[in-house]
């Protein structure tokens, strides 16, 4: 390419428009002082029609050239500014020559010209213009004295001039092509900096722990998703507030800022919703009135169910090998309970008796089940789902077994998360099957709704599966995902348990709620590009 790279920046495309503008003033007064009879002596005196169709038809050049208000993408190209540059210094010899040469003082002009040729052109280009400028000139200085007395002093001042144009071209091609290199710098370190702020902005937004920064005037400087989701903030909180004085659920760690200030790892627990919360901080002096403080909030909860997940681990394995042991006893007892029912000498009292056996037997049996799954349950193998096209196909699959009605509604396309298919398959069976379950007793039909969307602005993804139950009650609601719990007479009380703790395992979290005065337990995926 002929013109310069550095060109391209918006600086350089200033400059470029201040010289359109150059141009315009350089050929109205050439203009108007010819018109207006200033310096007679000097302007045309050689030769008034060349000099006043050459100033008039360049000034309309010049006009022109601004009114078209030529885009940006025309000033990079290289032919514009050969153009521009062209008719510049073709305009300027023939007024020089119209002007008797050297001696009206207009070749000074030209130094603006190679000015510019270094400016915007390569170098080679750059000379070349420099050197076509001083053989012209001393062609031109020639050819207008021919002989005469002042050829010698006007040759000597021409090839002075010839002398001043490459002395500028170098000088200022050496100084453009500085420019360059620091503007490529500058640039290429700027990408890289912008590129490290776009990573550190993703990391923050995307991972689980909640970040907050706040200023010296309790400003907000910083917060994170995973932190709203966390306080369990509105979306007028997420959106509006900008001070942690705005947000009566924040304005309880303002109690422990001077304290923060103390002891830079302090921690406190709070309560925030249904959520107990573990924020530590770090306390930062960046100077006279910008110290900042960064909180680090994390779900208590996870912790606890941490520290849950190390008793059962011990646990599974004495929970296994003593169900595994209970099987064969529970084995002969129904084995023997189911002649007994088979006899028909029993009376019906006993009968009775067996069935009661029996029944129970079941149960403990699928106590029993559910305990070895526990103990044997594998780590996950996520994958990258779109619930948009995931779920259709299992409300397939659910209602080929089941007898009920599955409404989905999907209002997004886009419902991208990472999870184990086999286990949100688990998941969803079991909070289907309890929907459709306690729909039959309340209302004598099986019905839920199943609705996936996503948050908003963090691109997580959720799915809530609505009932007309009875629903839970607010003091069991705290409960309700404990092992062995439950409300009926033949359940487990490890189907929801189980669910949880498959949907955390996934770095999801299955929680209940009331939506107008209807059943619904959520499940709310994390990022499809989690960090972890």
């Amino acid at each position: 390419m002929d013109a310069k790279t550095f060109k391209y920046s918006g600086h350089t495309i200033q400059t470029i428009q201040v010289y359109l503008y150059y141009r315009l003033v350089v050929a109205c007064l050439l203009f108007v002082m010819f018109f207006m009879g200033v310096a007679d002596n000097v302007l045309a005196s050689h030769h008034k029609n060349i000099y006043q169709w050459t100033s008039l038809g360049y000034l309309g050049l010049v006009l022109l050239s601004l009114i078209i208000s030529p885009s940006r993408t025309l000033y990079k190209k290289p032919r514009y500014l050969h153009f521009l540059l062209s008719t510049d210094i073709i305009a300027q010899f023939i007024l020089i020559h119209a002007s008797n040469g050297m001696e009206s003082g207009l070749p000074f002009l030209l130094l603006i010209s190679a000015a510019m040729t270094s400016m915007f052109l390569k170098r080679q280009f750059a000379f070349a213009y420099a050197a076509t400028m001083s053989i012209t000139l001393l062609v031109d200085t020639w050819l207008l004295h021919n002989g005469t007395n002042g050829l010698s002093k006007n040759i000597f001042s021409a090839g002075l001039l010839g002398l001043l144009l490459f002395a500028v071209t170098f000088a200022l091609s050496y100084l453009t092509n500085k420019l360059q290199q620091q503007n490529t710098e500058a640039e290429q370190q700027s990408r890289r900096l912008r590129n490290l702020q776009e990573t550190a902005q993703s990391i923050v937004t995307r991972m689980q722990t909640g970040i907050l920064v706040i200023g010296h005037d309790k400003r907000i400087e910083l917060m994170n998703s995973s932190a709203k989701q966390l306080f369990e903030m509105s979306e007028s909180e997420r959106t509006y507030h900008r001070y942690i004085t705005d947000i009566p659920k924040l304005t309880p760690l303002l109690e422990h800022l001077q304290s923060l200030k103390e002891n830079k790892n302090f921690t406190i627990i709070s309560d925030s919703g249904n959520r107990k919360l573990r924020i530590s901080n770090a306390y930062l002096n960046m100077g006279e009135n910008e110290e900042q403080t960064i909180f680090y909030i994390e779900d208590y909860g996870n912790v606890l169910q941490h520290a849950q997940q190390l008793k059962l681990a011990s646990l599974g394995r004495l929970t296994a090998s003593i169900a595994h042991e209970i099987r064969n006893p529970l084995g002969a007892l129904s084995h023997a309970a189911q002649l007994l029912n088979e006899s028909e000498a029993l009376p019906k009292a006993e009968q009775r008796m067996t069935e009661i056996i029996l029944n129970n037997s079941a149960r403990v049996n699928e106590i029993i089940e559910n305990t070895l799954d526990l103990s044997r349950r594998k780590e996950p193998s996520p994958e990258q789902l779109n619930l948009a096209t995931w779920l259709p196909h299992f409300i397939n699959d659910n209602q080929a077994h089941n007898q009920g009605s599955i409404d989905l509604h999907v209002h997004s396309s886009q419902l991208l998360t990472k999870f184990d298919p086999t286990h949100l398959s688990q998941i969803l069976s079991n909070l289907v099957d309890n929907g459709l379950r306690h729909s039959q007793i309340e209302t004598g039909k099986a019905q839920v709704e199943i609705h996936a969307n996503v948050m908003n602005n963090d691109e997580k993804a959720y799915i809530e599966v609505i009932d007309v139950g009875g629903g839970i009650s607010e003091d069991k609601q705290n409960i309700i995902f404990e092992p062995f719990y439950t409300t009926e007479d033949k359940g487990s009380g490890l189907g929801l348990y189980i669910s949880k703790e498959l949907a955390e395992i996934n770095n999801a979290n299955l929680s209940y709620q009331r939506n107008n005065k209807q059943s619904c337990f959520r499940i709310d995926f994390s990022h499809y590009q989690r960090m972890r």
